[in-house]
């Protein structure tokens, strides 16, 4: 829901984000990846445990970019 939504949000808002997914060789994953022309952020969306952050950590290790961790009670404040 929240990767959509954001693809919608780019969209109307005529932003020039590209958007990926990110999956290291050990499974660890980072739900969103937005690329801008000089930005890069990285989001992990936890419905039900916001302290699982194995993709997160993993991410950061290797980019050393952080990751922005959404969760039911902040999502809308993501989305909107």
């Amino acid at each position: 829901y929240c990767v959509a939504e954001m693809a919608k949000k780019n969209l109307i808002e005529g932003s020039l984000l590209n958007l990926y997914f990110w999956r290291s060789t050990d499974k660890s994953e980072v739900d969103l990846i937005a690329k801008g022309t000089e930005t890069l952020k990285a989001y992990e969306f936890k419905w039900s445990n916001p302290q699982s952050k194995k993709g997160a950590k993993s991410f950061i290790n290797r980019y050393h970019i952080p990751v922005e961790i959404v969760t039911r009670d902040t999502f809308l404040t993501f989305v909107y």
